[in-house]
């Protein structure tokens, strides 16, 4: 059998040149980032160092290091480093932005790097941490490079997505409806590519266990609670009026008690006890 870092490494670098084009033109996604962004934007002062994991091509770095931020930015697949690598240079960035081959699950190796607490905080965006199977070891290797107080914000996949279940339900298609709910499933990373990897799938309170003790939870909220996923972005185009009803229902609702559990995805944050 495959190591399955290896075959995460593969599908991700077979669907890296076209990455951007399959993502910056969903909605879906498109609005997930911007809510992410704001709230980067605000963690960190210019000059101070910070991690992410699961850096795909750069955006998230690139945008961060346009404000003064350092970043320290790892991924598993060499094609999405050579995307982000691509990134930093075109953007003026490369003194800001540093790039590493490396999973999550190994971020211990760079404590011989940097040393321990050398980081205000990190992140990671878009579900990286759903394709790792040892989220104890990105806990223990965080905690010995974030500094104590450092916040942690991960946006990951969620477990429970109602505009899912429902959708597939209504079309009788029970497997895909409830396809998240036994916590790990086969995953496409392309529509257009045959490559598929191991999803594991968490609510945000078993994903914040996974990080226990070392770091406690701060809060978390739903995003595309009411929205559909990435995967029916055309049901944005087709219905724009229900889209602009769902996105205000969203950030009305997103962070509320038993709701803020639910959605295609969640943003959390952790703090370095």
């Amino acid at each position: 059998m495959a190591d399955p870092s290896a075959r995460v490494a593969a599908a991700f670098s077979a669907v890296a040149p076209r990455y951007d084009q399959e993502t910056e033109t969903n909605p879906a996604v498109a609005h997930v980032r911007r809510l992410v962004m704001r709230r980067l934007t605000r963690l960190w002062r210019p000059g101070e160092r910070v991690l992410e994991i699961g850096c795909g091509t750069g955006i998230e770095a690139a945008a961060l290091a346009r404000t003064g931020v350092r970043v320290t930015a790892i991924d598993i697949a060499p094609g999405m480093l050579a995307q982000a690598e691509a990134r930093r240079r075109a953007e003026g960035v490369s003194a800001r932005v540093t790039l590493h081959q490396l999973g999550a699950a190994d971020l211990a190796a760079l404590r011989n790097l940097y040393g321990p607490g050398t980081f205000a905080g990190a992140y990671s965006s878009f579900g990286p941490l759903n394709c790792e199977p040892n989220l104890g070891a990105v806990a223990e290797g965080l905690a010995g490079l974030v500094r104590p107080g450092g916040r942690v914000h991960i946006s990951a996949i969620n477990r429970y997505h109602p505009f899912e279940f429902f959708w597939y339900a209504l079309h009788g298609d029970w497997r895909r409806a409830t396809r998240r709910w036994p916590g790990v499933a086969e995953g496409t990373v392309s529509p257009a590519l045959p490559e598929r990897v191991t999803t594991y799938y968490y609510t945000p309170r078993a994903f914040a266990r996974q990080f226990q003790p070392s770091f406690r939870l701060i809060g978390y909220q739903a995003l595309l609670l009411t929205l559909p996923p990435p995967y029916l972005a055309h049901l944005y185009h087709r219905f724009p009026r229900r889209r602009d009803l769902a996105a205000r229902i969203d950030g009305r609702l997103g962070d509320w008690p038993i709701l803020r559990g639910l959605g295609d995805h969640f943003l959390i944050e952790l703090e370095r006890r």
